[in-house]
């Protein structure tokens, strides 16, 4: 995860916001400690007070989650103290499961209702909206990469760290082959166990799913198809494993935001980055 911490450095360097990525319901995504939890010198001084630091869990863990679920689109965010951050949910099959976080800032009309924090909530920085919607279009143009990294960094650790040589062949599979029809029951038969036992195995030695680490894997092969061929989608679902072009557009949909075309006009081998 070294890499995708880099790139939300150099974002932070670039933006003057740190970026934060969490779970929606406010724990790690497996980050390091400042990608993780809001550790500026106002958030720091806020929590501080055992009162306000339980409102600053409730913010972090309920009301950005909930926000996200009905917005569905980036989102400006004030918290209880007077902060500012910008909101870019990430959803999974339709439910917002991460959340992309740039701040914390003020605005020039925002001021905090705790007097004895006003001096560190002064010091933060003031941004404008047309410096805001910059921003959102830069971190949301990033996400299906930076989502793409993520994953592949967190498969490569789970093929690292895997112990059960069955499963370690099945992810194997699924990397080599993405297309092929895969399913958790054929699995386990070759595996010699349940499909039951193989599911929980599967979960215990990977951190997911069988099938969540499936569809990861068809929707990294789509992508890279995209941007590296010039493939009809109508040749790209059968060879990532989708029954059509309507399946995969609706899968990846759910997991960029973005439509296969959209995808490919942004992020295709013509576009020199």
């Amino acid at each position: 995860m070294q890499e995708i911490e880099a790139i939300l450095d150099n974002l932070a360097d670039l933006t003057g916001l740190m970026v934060i990525w969490k779970e929606a319901n406010g724990s790690g995504c497996g980050f390091s400690a400042r990608h993780t939890f809001h550790l500026c010198g106002f958030c720091n001084a806020v929590k501080s007070c055992p009162e306000l630091l339980q409102r600053c869990s409730r913010n972090d863990s309920q009301l950005l989650a909930r926000e996200a679920a009905q917005r569905r689109a980036p989102f400006l965010h004030r918290c209880h103290a007077g902060a500012t951050e910008l909101v870019i949910p990430l959803f999974e099959n339709g439910r917002c499961r991460e959340l992309l976080l740039a701040g914390v800032f003020r605005s020039a009309e925002s001021n905090c209702p705790y007097p004895e924090q006003e001096a560190a909530f002064t010091a933060l920085p003031c941004r404008n909206a047309d410096t805001l919607r910059t921003v959102e279009r830069l971190l949301a143009s990033l996400v299906p990469l930076l989502r793409e990294r993520r994953d592949r960094a967190r498969l490569a650790e789970a093929g690292r760290t895997v112990r059960d040589a069955r499963i370690a062949a099945v992810l194997a599979a699924l990397r080599g082959n993405p297309g092929e029809k895969f399913t958790a029951a054929a699995f386990a038969r070759r595996s010699n166990l349940s499909e039951s036992r193989f599911i929980h195995l599967f979960k215990q030695e990977t951190g997911l799913s069988f099938s969540d680490c499936l569809r990861r894997e068809r929707l990294r092969e789509a992508r890279r198809l995209l941007t590296e061929t010039d493939l009809p989608l109508s040749q790209i679902a059968p060879a990532c494993g989708f029954h059509d072009q309507s399946h995969l557009g609706n899968a990846f949909r759910q997991e960029t935001g973005l439509t296969p075309r959209a995808f490919r006009r942004r992020f295709g081998r013509e576009k020199n980055f």
